[in-house]
């Protein structure tokens, strides 16, 4: 992820964002994505509009709330 956000900072000509997404898998990744520079969480799904996706259950959606608040 640094190598990315490093790459992108170099080549950019415009200001940029990671955006971060929330699944049941990653929850305990978030403060370590943040700290490689992912500055929002906001990749997450509510639907099972997409059957590739995961769509988060409200408990695993709760839990990211208070790991992101934190950060």
């Amino acid at each position: 992820m640094r190598k990315i956000i490093e790459m992108a900072k170099r080549k950019a000509i415009v200001d940029f964002r990671i955006n971060g997404a929330v699944t049941s898998h990653n929850l305990e990744e978030l403060p370590k994505l943040a700290d490689e520079g992912v500055s929002t969480f906001g990749e997450i799904y509510m639907a099972e509009s997409i059957p590739e996706l995961e769509m988060v259950e409200d408990g695993v959606l709760l839990e990211a709330f208070k790991i992101i608040r934190n950060l």
